[in-house]
């Protein structure tokens, strides 16, 4: 304590040196606290199942006679039903949807659109999650399609539309049309392993809720198996029981159908691996990074303000050493004085981090979603564990470099010196200054050819023109709307969109440009092999109307587009994209080609004649290539979901979105109006994530750039 009173009263001699050190420590403390916290809450915070660690992604994979090996995400329910019976050696196993199917609810005050994860009986029960009120699923829910209508809620859906009712237990809602019986919700902060879900319903309830095959389909793909396996089991015998599993549910699943021959396998991966994606994990490696070399310059400033400090101070340190101050008594005392500016400079950096946190927070890219939750990042107990680690590493290293000057000091050359001072050994200084100037400059230049990544997606040209224009997703259940219904429905909705007077155009298409969404069928072209012989001819198909090009100004090439006139009856018509006409058509006019899709397309002999070729139009991200487009008449071929899209009078077209709502309950107060996005939003998020990095990077360097200048100046 009489050691800590000196180094107070010291540093209270030099406010300055002892501002400056504190400020670059809390700087650099805050910044890697801040980083630190949103790692923690998106990669090493424990999930919130029971022993995380035993859960594993149950995978099928495919191996040729060439031993190519392809790995599916996705499982049919007769497959899923194969492999359980085949006893795989796991302790359970759960189906679940992995990607929630975003399904209508009505009975609120208004319709919501709401995500919901359909799943086996022992989903809950695996995971070792408990209903907060009422009960969950159970072997009963797994018995009989169609006869298990109940549902569990997510708490925070129970709280933002029930008002956290106790009797929410027992009463009926409604998902597209359907009526469900609730019989419990979850505990806060649970929201499946997809990460995203609102409400939970049996896997019974799939063929009422899609299509009446969606259990029976030997070869319909559409869901995930999760497994847990035993603390005690060796990964070799699990893979043993796997590989035999194959073997039994090979011989009742005719994958050779649709796969052709090939060897059915499986492979399980821990849950913890795929928690967040690569890209997720790579932007974060990188702010680590970026962060730690901010630490590192700031060790080295406050290093060089130390030495500093101890040149001054050299001749009451030497008069020290000569009465007798053991070299362990002065590497306390230097190591003390040095924790104490640690201390109090992790102090500051709290302050830093909680609005550094805030900053992390806002510019969250819009594709990072699931378990990668930033709103989750806080500064809690591991966070805090962290910041006293790190204090006490760089407090303690920083106490070396004082001592090591004053060993290498001449203790009667500097008692000879009638004034004590700084010159003479700036050699290990200026090797500092030259460090941390070299460390600023490498993150500068990392930050700049980022930002110059990230203006280049923002001047790449997208192939359409996104000012003006407004989206909305609308979803018809099927249980009410027939394709008939859908297309009158839709015909509605634009026209009287389309007589508004803030509306120049409104359209109709079944997916958007850098969003996806668009089926991949394999492309038939007459005259030509069949897909079966040549598989390459991988196209995206979307259904628009004849107003969808003009209100997204994707120039028209060669011939027409849609019109009005192409519906049932009329021949079938289709318009393709230049990739499309440039990959399939090399050196030819594709107009008047006839071709046929592996999807949802009707008798054989049925082809659609090429009527038109268009612009090329981004897909679902910037960074890639163009994708080759195949654009059908959504009044021949539509789809229950699909986007409505204006192109306003105005550049504001988001005071069009009360109309646009007002239209849909008109012709169906069931029906929801979400994902209401403008064009210029979503061509924003498209390049969020390298927006995300860009920014934090750049402040990242522009913080190392001052905290250099201060070094060499302070």
């Amino acid at each position: 304590m009489n050691e800590l009173h000196q180094v107070l009263r010291v540093l209270r001699r030099s406010p300055g040196y002892t501002a400056l050190a504190v400020g670059t420590l809390a700087l650099g403390l805050g910044a890697n606290t801040a980083v630190f916290s949103a790692v923690n809450a998106v990669l090493l915070r424990p999930l919130p199942f029971q022993r995380p660690q035993e859960l594993r992604i149950l995978r099928p994979t495919l191996r040729n006679e060439q031993g190519v090996t392809a790995t599916l995400d996705r499982w049919s329910y007769p497959l899923f039903e194969a492999f359980r019976d085949a006893d795989p050696g796991l302790a359970e196993l759960a189906a679940f949807t992995a990607e929630p199917s975003l399904y209508n609810l009505a009975g609120t005050e208004q319709p919501e659109r709401v995500r919901v994860e359909i799943v086996s009986g022992n989903y809950f029960s695996l995971l070792g999650v408990s209903a907060l009120t009422g009960q969950l699923f159970g072997p009963a829910e797994d018995q009989v399609p169609g006869h298990a209508p109940v549902a569990v809620l997510s708490d925070a859906i129970w709280r933002r539309l029930y008002g956290a009712d106790q009797s929410i237990v027992g009463r009926t809602i409604t998902l597209n049309t359907l009526p469900f019986t609730v019989v419990g919700v979850l505990p806060p902060g649970f929201s499946g392993l997809s990460g995203v879900a609102d409400l939970w319903v049996p896997m019974m309830m799939a063929p009422a809720l899609t299509f009446p095959g969606r259990l029976s389909g030997q070869l319909s793909f559409w869901h995930a198996v999760v497994g847990r396996v035993s603390p005690a089991a060796a990964s070799e015998l699990i893979a043993e029981r796997l590989a035999s599993a194959a073997r039994t549910a090979e011989s009742r699943i005719p994958l050779g159908l649709a796969f052709g021959r090939v060897a059915l396998g499986f492979t399980a991966i821990p849950l913890q691996e795929l928690r967040v994606s690569t890209s997720v994990r790579t932007s974060l490696a990188v702010l680590m990074g970026a962060a730690a070399l901010v630490l590192l310059i700031v060790c080295v400033n406050v290093a060089k303000l130390v030495l500093t400090q101890t040149a001054r101070r050299v001749r009451e340190l030497t008069v020290c050493a000569a009465l007798g101050a053991t070299p362990v008594r002065l590497a306390r005392r230097f190591v003390l004085e040095t924790l104490v500016l640690a201390s109090l400079g992790a102090g500051g950096g709290l302050l830093v981090a909680v609005w550094g946190l805030q900053v992390v927070k806002l510019l969250k890219p819009a594709s990072f979603v699931g378990m990668a939750d930033f709103s989750l990042a806080t500064l809690d107990g591991p966070v805090a564990a962290f910041t006293f680690g790190v204090t006490l590493v760089t407090g303690a290293v920083l106490g070396v470099f004082p001592m090591a000057y004053v060993r290498h000091t001449d203790v009667s050359g500097v008692l000879k010196q009638s004034t004590p001072g700084v010159g003479g050994r700036v050699g290990p200084r200026g090797v500092l200054v030259v460090l941390e100037m070299a460390l600023a400059i490498t993150l500068l230049v990392g930050a700049g050819l980022l930002l110059r990544s990230l203006q280049h997606l923002r001047r790449t040209p997208l192939g359409f023109e996104p000012a003006g224009v407004l989206t909305a997703s609308v979803d018809l259940p099927p249980q009410v709307y027939e394709s008939d219904g859908a297309v009158r429905f839709l015909e509605e909705a634009s026209a009287r969109l389309r007589a508004h007077p803030g509306v120049r155009f409104a359209a109709v298409a079944g997916c958007l440009p850098l969003v996806g969404g668009c089926d991949q069928p394999v492309m038939e072209i007459e005259g030509r092999p069949h897909p079966e012989v040549a598989p390459d001819l991988s196209v995206w198909v979307n259904m628009v109307g004849e107003d969808y090009f003009r209100a997204l100004g994707i120039p028209v090439l060669t011939g027409r587009t849609i019109t009005a006139a192409d519906r049932v009856g009329a021949p079938r018509v289709a318009v393709v994209s230049a990739a499309a006409a440039r990959e399939y058509w090399p050196g030819q006019d594709p107009i008047g080609a006839r071709i046929q899709l592996s999807v949802g397309w009707g008798p054989p002999g049925d082809w659609a004649v090429i009527v038109g070729v268009v612009g090329d139009v981004k897909g679902r991200t910037i960074e890639a290539p163009v994708t080759p487009i195949v654009y059908l008449s959504y009044r021949q071929f539509s789809y229950l979901s699909s986007y409505l899209v204006l192109k306003a009078t105005t550049d504001e077209p988001l005071g069009l979105t009360d109309a646009m709502r007002g239209f849909v309950h008109d012709l169906d107060p069931t029906i929801p109006l979400w994902d209401v996005q403008t064009m210029e939003e979503r061509a924003a998020s498209a390049v969020s994530r390298t927006r995300f990095s860009a920014v934090l990077l750049s402040m990242a360097a522009a913080l190392a750039a001052v905290l250099a200048a201060l070094g060499v100046f302070g």
